[in-house]
């Protein structure tokens, strides 16, 4: 084996390490927020249709469904994550840094679920920093994420294999459209929680990012109209996968 071999096995390996230390992340993350989800100890003690008993059930229903929210977002970022890492046949440590910086926010989800559950009120002012805090970490995977493509189409034809193909299957026209509107969905969730605006709003705010979002992708890639105007759920687990090194 001459040393070209020894390089390329030694960088193919190396890869393979950044690969399952970003799925460990993933899966440590979704791991915590699960954790969450548990009854109290003394619920044991509690009478059938007691109050206490209520406000428990209540409490573990309100975790659940910020643990469903969080776990299909998460979902969604790693299937994203698995499609980018299917390019790449080398890498650098800028990349390493922009990947590290995209796990760090992802990162955040389990505590941003315990801050909204834990400070549910609508109409509290902990509420709102609760709902803005949440939002915000969506919006920086996001942002890290859309950067992350931006670097491999940039420097494509040194980092990835089919570098013909990664601007459309990583849809990077959108992907420009998505970096510069995070600024202005931000503006608009800082204003909403500096005017102490009605909870409901910062979920119209996320849903209609995602719908203006979805409308780009549309326009811009007509061939994959059909399958973008199904549920978000339905899209997470029916999108076409690439396969470039086939």
């Amino acid at each position: 084996m001459n040393l070209e071999e020894e390089q390329e096995i030694k960088k193919e390996f190396q890869l393979e390490r950044v690969i399952l230390f970003s799925d460990a992340v993933f899966a440590i993350i979704i791991t915590i927020m699960v954790i969450e989800l548990k009854f109290p100890e003394t619920i044991k003690e509690m009478k059938l249709h007691s109050p206490e008993l209520h406000h428990a059930i209540a409490e573990v229903v309100l975790k659940f469904t910020g643990y469903l929210v969080s776990f299909f977002i998460v979902a969604r970022f790693w299937m994203t994550h698995l499609k980018i890492f299917s390019f790449l046949k080398d890498y650098n440590n800028k990349l390493l840094m922009l990947n590290l910086a995209f796990l760090f926010c992802v990162s955040l989800f389990p505590f941003g679920v315990t801050l909204i559950t834990g400070t549910f009120k609508p109409g509290s002012v902990q509420y709102g920093w609760g709902m803005t805090t949440y939002i915000t970490i969506f919006f920086a995977g996001t942002l890290t994420q859309s950067l992350l493509i931006r670097y491999l189409v940039l420097n494509k034809n040194t980092l990835c294999v089919a570098p013909d193909k990664i601007e459309n299957e990583l849809r990077w026209k959108s992907t420009k459209f998505m970096i510069g509107s995070l600024g202005f969905f931000f503006l608009v969730l800082i204003l909403a929680n500096y005017f102490e605006l009605p909870p409901l709003l910062y979920i119209y705010i996320m849903a209609f990012f995602g719908v203006v979002n979805g409308v780009v992708v549309r326009k811009l890639y007509p061939n994959e109209a059909t399958s973008d105007s199904k549920p978000v759920i339905l899209r997470i687990f029916s999108r076409k996968k690439a396969s470039p090194k086939a």
